[in-house]
């Protein structure tokens, strides 16, 4: 686990970092790489479905990574895709670009992939931690089950 929550009233918050918590951050990487990469090439594939794919995709990867290693590994995985997007964006050797640049109407895709994808990655930053722990289900008749009457009496013939 990457953070324990604080006593009510503790302002101090520490991360502990465990010796599980760096291949999940070390995992959240490379899935950020991968979903940047996959994403950039394939944003303009299928105009819009293509970029509301990939968006999909960016959104499916960052809720894998919250549950799987909390907001540290989320961080990570936001660093990766934003480092792997930024260095495709750049112009190539050849003078060739994976997001064009410019006003034209179909450069707008390009624009919605760079900033329109932070948006799922933030979502699921602020979605509840409850959402993301793993609890043990309750079943039902495991435990004794006490149904008090509404006289009070519990019908223990003991008391």
């Amino acid at each position: 686990m990457l953070a324990r929550r604080c006593d009510a009233g503790s302002l101090t918050h520490v991360l502990r970092l465990s010796a599980a918590a760096v291949p999940r951050i070390a995992g959240s990487l490379v899935l950020g790489t991968v979903v940047g990469a996959l994403g950039t090439v394939e944003h303009r594939s299928v105009p819009p479905w293509g970029l509301v794919l990939v968006l999909l995709l960016v959104l499916a990867g960052a809720v894998t990574v919250r549950a799987w290693g909390g907001l540290v590994a989320l961080l990570a995985y936001a660093v990766a895709w934003g480092a792997v997007v930024f260095a495709l964006s750049m112009r190539g050797p050849g003078g060739d670009v994976l997001i064009p640049g410019g006003t034209a109407s179909w450069t707008v895709l390009g624009q919605i992939w760079i900033l329109g994808a932070w948006v799922p990655i933030a979502a699921s930053a602020f979605l509840p931690s409850r959402w993301f722990q793993d609890l043990q289900p309750q079943r039902a008749g495991v435990g004794p089950v006490i149904v008090a009457r509404a006289d009070g009496d519990d019908g223990d013939a003991d008391a």
